[in-house]
């Protein structure tokens, strides 16, 4: 899994499944997936977290200094690693891209910012004010999904797409949102596996029987579902799915 935030394959699926949803129609969109290999353990800065922060991070922004120990990019990996991910995605918006952040990062470390148009702070008046016609808007982790609505008032631009991108939490202790946010693509894990929506697909994962998926050289899927529902639904797939395997305990 972790080969995906090497090779390009994470952005590339998210760009294409934010693409299909805006050319459905969709403005209102959640993608959520974690920013970093193995983020669990990015304050303690292990080797993997180390190597996508030099290898990807810092050369890609062109971070001023580079990644070296005690740098805000090292202390802040989770950050400028959202910023990373926001400039993979901004080619599939349509332009300008504005890109919003409410996480700890100084922006004049970035020297490169690729479709990104501009940056901000999330509940700044410069942010609002800087807003222009047409924007699409990139929002990281901006917080409690009840707020989201009012973030697209105060930054978004009518009929533009404006995409809540990692969150941290949800306030709601479920998957997805209760918003009406399309989850265009969404990756987060769920006890033994993960869960995988992008854009009108679900699939549910378990890595416990990774001989299968070696065998197959694709995760199994359990259920084709519209992302609308999915904290509905998925309670029930996995228990269903876990007797397949012989007891619902088996996932």
């Amino acid at each position: 899994m972790y080969g995906g935030y090497f090779d390009e394959q994470i952005a590339k699926q998210a760009r294409t499944a934010i693409s299909k949803a805006i050319s459905a129609g969709k403005t209102n969109m959640e993608v959520q997936f974690p920013p970093v290999p193995n983020v669990e353990e990015a304050k303690f800065g292990t080797p993997l977290n180390q190597k996508f922060g030099k290898t990807l991070i810092a050369k890609d922004l062109k971070i001023k200094g580079g990644y070296l120990p005690g740098s805000n990019v090292s202390r802040n990996l989770i950050a400028y690693s959202n910023i990373y991910w926001a400039k993979r995605l901004a080619g599939a918006m349509k332009k300008p891209v504005g890109v919003l952040s409410a996480e700890q990062i100084n922006f004049d470390d970035i020297k490169n910012w690729g479709d990104i148009s501009r940056s901000g702070k999330i509940g700044s008046d410069k942010a609002r004010k800087e807003g222009k016609p047409n924007e699409s808007i990139i929002a990281i982790n901006p917080g409690g999904e009840e707020t989201w609505q009012r973030l697209v008032s105060a930054y978004g631009q009518p009929n533009c797409p404006f995409i809540v991108m990692n969150n941290s939490y949800s306030t709601s202790y479920d998957l997805g949102n209760r918003k009406g946010f399309e989850e265009v693509y969404y990756l987060k894990r769920i006890s033994k596996g993960f869960v995988f929506a992008s854009f009108l697909i679900c699939t549910v994962s378990f890595p416990t029987f990774s001989s299968v998926f070696l065998t197959h050289n694709h995760f199994p899927s359990l259920s084709t579902i519209k992302t609308e529902g999915l904290s509905r639904k998925l309670g029930g797939i996995i228990g269903k799915a876990g007797w397949q395997y012989g007891s619902p305990t088996n996932i």
